[in-house]
């Protein structure tokens, strides 16, 4: 069973502000690592280790929100990829293809 609540919050002026701050510093962030891992990636066929850290000194206005919601958003990339214990690397998504791919052949051909 499923239990779900929600919650309704009420934040004062200078909270809206910050909240908004957050969001869009995390958003910024995420675009900007989605831009330079694909643009590193066609250049180097490598996939480029970048860190929050390393857009707050050329990006200083992302100092101004909180360290871990800026880590979060960049913790998706570190959710995104496999590491097999072989060593083998695999794209989360592309796997999940694979696996849906094959449970229909199978129930198909049962």
């Amino acid at each position: 069973m499923n239990i779900a609540y929600r919650f309704r919050i009420y934040p004062t002026e200078e909270q809206k502000i910050l909240l908004g701050k957050t969001f869009g510093c995390c958003r910024f962030l995420y675009n900007q690592m989605l831009d330079d891992k694909i643009r590193e990636y066609e250049k180097t066929k490598k996939m480029l280790k970048n860190t929050p850290a390393m857009y707050k000194r050329e990006y200083p206005f992302l100092k101004e929100v909180d360290s871990l919601a800026l880590e979060m958003s960049s913790f998706i990339w570190k959710r995104h990829i496999y590491h097999c214990e072989c060593g083998n690397k695999m794209d989360r998504d592309h796997n999940a293809a694979i696996n849906i791919r094959e449970e229909v052949r199978r129930m198909l051909t049962a």
